[in-house]
């Protein structure tokens, strides 16, 4: 029943609030095409997404390059809104955190054809991951999936999927996620429980199987996703990954959902950078942790 009230362009309306750009190439939003490299990839249901391999920081950031000591790659799922670049700020401080950076626009965002659905995303999750496996340097075990909002549904129902085949990703990053968009779109609005039925993006179900290192970062003041929700996402997780890594939560204070790199650039920084220190010491001696 919910895929079809999902189809109806009155409830998908109210989920996704994707920004079409006809041409969203680097040059187009101020960014230096050496650093950041268009890229495109195939879904299974033949859809050609199009995003940005990030390999430096975006032009509008002053500040100098920091020449990372550390090689991690990360997959960027955004949150429902905008487009890839929305996240430029945020992108900027991943990089600086010592990581390149991989984001795709889910179908119908951006310069992307195509309408946007919780199995049709699942889809686009998947094809990005393929893509980042065949990107110079990158390696599974140093390949972290950063979900912000929504993404951070996506980043769980795909390193879950994951784990459960024995290939799992080299951590996941939870960025102001919900429980399920159920809890989160009713906490907001109650009368949608009329509407949405239960289970819908039901991240707080998917990440126990994930074996892999998990990192929760949330605003203390997230108006969208209570930090409470968060929490009980976090706790959800495995206590310690398969790699011997523990969960790490982190709160981020009086911050609201969005915009933590524009308020807490150094603790998103240092909070990631130290995360994927981790990720890339296990990948190469497994009964190692960086602290």
């Amino acid at each position: 029943m919910f895929r079809l009230l999902e189809t109806w362009p009155v409830v998908r309306g109210m989920i996704y609030h994707p920004v079409k750009w006809s041409a969203l190439d680097p040059a187009s939003a101020g960014l230096d095409p050496e650093r950041v490299r268009p890229v495109q990839v195939t879904t299974e249901d033949g859809l050609t997404l199009h995003g940005w391999h990030c390999v430096g920081p975006p032009r509008i950031d002053l500040r100098p390059f920091v020449v990372p000591q550390f090689h991690a790659g990360i997959i960027y799922f955004p949150g429902r809104g905008g487009h890839r670049g929305y996240r430029l700020l945020e992108i900027a401080e991943l990089i600086d955190a010592g990581a390149e950076v991989l984001l795709v626009d889910y179908r119908g965002y951006g310069d992307n054809q195509g309408r946007p659905s919780e199995p049709n995303l699942a889809l686009d999750a998947r094809a990005i991951w393929e893509l980042s496996q065949t990107l110079p340097g990158w390696s599974r075990a140093r390949t972290v999936l950063y979900g912000e909002s929504l993404g951070g549904a996506l980043a769980a129902q795909l390193a879950a999927r994951l784990c459960d085949r024995q290939t799992p990703p080299g951590g996941l990053i939870l960025r102001s996620a919900f429980t399920s968009m159920t809890e989160a779109a009713c906490h907001n609005q109650p009368w949608l429980r009329w509407l949405i039925p239960a289970g819908w993006y039901p991240s707080i179900e998917r990440i126990p199987r994930v074996t892999s290192p998990v990192l929760s970062l949330h605003g203390t003041s997230d108006e969208i996703v209570p930090e409470s929700m968060g929490r009980r996402l976090f706790e959800a997780a495995p206590p310690v990954a398969a790699n011997g890594l523990p969960r790490e939560w982190v709160a981020f204070p009086q911050a609201g959902h969005n915009g933590l790199a524009v308020s807490h650039g150094p603790l998103l920084r240092s909070s990631v950078a130290r995360f994927l220190r981790q990720v890339v010491a296990r990948s190469h001696h497994p009964e190692t942790a960086v602290d």
